[in-house]
């Protein structure tokens, strides 16, 4: 396997996937490691927003802040 291809099986999970077994089984580890986030550490990421927030500042810009609703 080149090391593009080992490369795009790291960062393309589909392309991964249409790997036999054999070429999976001797895909080295991504030397970056599994990337693994909790539910609490995507809710802080995304500043604790988990519904869509309307942003407007103009005319009024006491919306200018991200709050629901405000058009």
């Amino acid at each position: 396997m080149s090391a593009e291809d080992i490369i795009r099986a790291w960062k393309d999970p589909v392309y991964q996937e249409s790997l036999s077994d054999t070429q999976r089984e001797l895909l080295p580890a991504n030397p970056a490691g599994e990337v693994v986030l909790s539910d609490e550490d995507i809710n802080d990421a995304a500043g604790g927003y988990s519904t869509v927030t309307h942003f407007s500042c103009s005319p009024n810009p006491v919306c200018c802040s991200p709050v629901p609703n405000c058009y």
